[in-house]
């Protein structure tokens, strides 16, 4: 990914959730008041980190909640009860804003792709005004956080995204999974909601914090340094 002086990123696409907003510790006091209500073990940011993964579903049926037929749906919606009354004091990662702000001012195009809700994820990226970074904002259609692979086509196919300058960031393997479908090149943002041993060791761009993201694309040339 090396373009004309040695910068040849054009694209990022970004995750929300545990990469650009740092929600790691509402998302696991979401889940927790969803398992109290049931009598069920709670669980610590740390065990979180270990064990979440896509489809959300599965990590709830893990946890000992039932997920079958309707239930699923009901237990995302009490999540998000809570989840939404408290989100608006979750902060930007740190370093992220000077991230996003590098990359627009090199004229990089920046989109998100969430599995969150998207009406609920475009209120939030308005609440914290970064909506002027992104040129699109690709949420799901529901609060089941399933799968963001039809999605990220659609985004890919909407833009004109070149996939051979593009990279996604994102905190899970399902963003891994993601990128390596759009046929982009994937970093895995290790300061989310995933531990960096939850990410396959075939990831080739793994950084421990924004900045550290920042440092690993400049490695490969895709920024200037």
């Amino acid at each position: 990914m090396n373009g004309k002086g040695g910068y040849g990123l054009k694209h990022v696409i970004w995750d929300f959730n545990g990469t650009i907003l740092d929600d790691l510790e509402l998302a696991v006091e979401s889940l927790n008041s969803v398992l109290r209500a049931r009598d069920l073990p709670v669980v610590t940011v740390g065990e979180h980190r270990e064990r979440f993964r896509f489809p959300v579903s599965e990590y709830y049926r893990d946890l000992g909640l039932e997920v079958d037929g309707d239930s699923f749906a009901a237990l995302s919606d009490e999540y998000h009860e809570y989840y939404m009354r408290y989100v608006s004091t979750c902060p930007l990662h740190e370093g992220v804003d000077d991230l996003m702000g590098q990359l627009a001012d090199r004229g990089v195009h920046q989109y998100l792709l969430s599995a969150m809700h998207e009406p609920l994820l475009k209120r939030c990226v308005e609440s914290l005004g970064i909506e002027s970074y992104f040129e699109a904002i690709f949420g799901l259609d529901d609060r089941l956080a399933q799968s963001k692979v039809l999605r990220g086509r659609e985004l890919c196919e909407a833009h004109g995204i070149d996939a051979e300058r593009a990279v996604l960031i994102g905190d899970t393997e399902h963003d891994i999974e993601v990128a390596r479908d759009l046929g982009v090149l994937p970093v895995a943002a290790a300061w989310g909601h995933q531990a960096p041993g939850m990410f396959d060791a075939n990831v080739a761009l793994l950084a421990d914090s924004p900045s550290g993201a920042r440092r690993l694309l400049a490695v490969e040339r895709v920024i200037v340094a």
